[in-house]
């Protein structure tokens, strides 16, 4: 069933990004990546990278350059420049503060919600 509101639209689309990634990583990760550990730190190479750059365009229709997994290290910061591009030009989105954290970024992302975790790609990424 379709997803009804654009958080839960967008909530699909970080567990997509997660889903082919870990797919693609296959046995290097079993444990599958989170969505706010980088690509690299997961072993993906540039191989790997091409291959989740096809599954992804493939299951999104959208064209991605082929340097946007080390512009957009993370399966979050992924999701939400996909989000963008297959959103542009539509009105942006109300936002919430993001969850505060450590000097590195928002802190422990693994136990923030799906809005938490896109309110930071919209705020602190600069990607709306």
């Amino acid at each position: 069933m379709p997803a009804e509101t654009p958080s839960e639209r967008r909530g699909q689309l970080l567990e997509l990004v997660l889903r082919i990634a870990t797919e693609v990583l296959g046995d290097d990760i079993p444990e599958g990546i989170g969505p706010d550990q980088g690509f690299l730190d997961a072993r993906l190479d540039s191989m790997s990278v091409v291959e989740l750059l096809g599954r992804l365009e493939r299951a999104t229709g959208t064209d991605l350059p082929t340097t946007v997994a080390f512009d957009y290290p993370t399966p979050l910061a992924l999701a939400g420049y996909i989000w963008a591009a297959l959103n542009a030009g539509e009105a942006s989105m109300p936002t919430v503060s993001a969850p505060s954290g450590t000097p590195h970024g928002p802190g422990d992302l693994s136990t923030a919600s799906d809005e938490e975790l896109f309110d930071f790609i919209d705020n602190d990424l600069g990607i709306s």
